[in-house]
């Protein structure tokens, strides 16, 4: 429950940049408020062809290259 959450907040966050932007692709960095600590979060976005890609690292944790979907 906690990853889907964390999921549907995180793409509520990023679907109005998804719409104005040309181009999403490279390496996004950034910092969640949870309970009053902050999580910081990489994203690494590739396009091919009509395409997205995107993995995610939770810098603090140490965890990388988690999917995305």
């Amino acid at each position: 429950m906690r990853k889907q959450s964390f999921a549907l907040i995180l793409a509520a966050g990023l679907l109005p940049g998804f719409a104005l932007a040309q181009d999403l692709s490279g390496y996004w960095t950034g910092a969640l408020d949870i309970s009053g600590q902050q999580l910081h979060l990489a994203l690494h976005i590739s396009r091919d062809g009509d395409a997205w890609r995107a993995t995610m690292d939770s810098l603090d944790q140490g965890a990388e290259a988690i999917p995305v979907t």
